[in-house]
């Protein structure tokens, strides 16, 4: 469900190597949210809270139910695209990781290390903007609700500014020489990284 099963898929049949899988994001729903300002849990209370939500009104272990900080998201197709690698990679049988919330954070962040993409898209102690991401699409409001936060279109979809290409670990030498309607797509290609062999040249996250 979230970020705190992170270790590596055990029994898993790698597809063959040509066994072409197409680059499509699975149904997803989205929705930004933010905390109360008398909200001052830290992010395991928060992702507990979470947890027992998913447990009552998702109880699917199959199903992608994730929390991220909206400071490290791009835009909708930033989210389409990490979730499209990350099952596109499960069924290559190519997942870094077992659980397929932070198998998604990793292509996200633009990094292959948990630690680095906990730091750079997860929830932080002093987090109050956040993106509930869930697939296939379920209970929304039902899970805000439950972990206490509360609804906020104005959190998601938003342009991505400097600060989130900068939390994601971009070069601003980079995004300079872009226009900034392109900006999302810098995002986009620093999770293709993930894809990388080890070992292939690609820099790669610290962890």
């Amino acid at each position: 469900m979230s970020a705190d099963d992170h270790t590596p898929p055990q029994g898993q049949e790698p597809a063959a190597p040509d066994t072409p899988v197409p680059l499509m994001a699975p149904p997803f729903v989205a929705v930004g949210a933010r905390r109360a300002p008398s909200d001052h849990r830290g992010p395991e209370e928060l992702r507990a809270a979470l947890r027992e939500a998913v447990r009552l009104l998702r109880p699917d272990p199959e199903a992608m139910t994730q929390l991220v900080d909206a400071a490290a998201v791009a835009g909708e197709r930033h989210l389409a695209a990490a979730l499209a690698r990350a099952a596109r990679a499960r069924a290559k049988g190519r997942a870094h990781l077992s659980d397929p919330g932070a198998e998604f954070l990793l292509y996200l962040a633009g990094s292959d290390q948990f630690p680095e993409a906990v730091q750079r898209a997860g929830v932080r102690a002093e987090t109050r903007e956040v993106v509930l991401v869930l697939s296939p699409p379920g209970p929304l409001h039902g899970l805000l609700v439950r972990a206490g936060l509360e609804e906020d279109p104005s959190v998601y979809p938003r342009p991505p500014t400097e600060e989130v290409l900068a939390r994601l670990g971009l070069d601003p030498a980079a995004h300079e020489r872009v226009p900034r309607g392109s900006w999302e797509l810098l995002a986009i290609e620093a999770g293709a990284m993930v894809e990388l062999p080890r070992g292939g040249g690609a820099k790669r996250g610290k962890g």
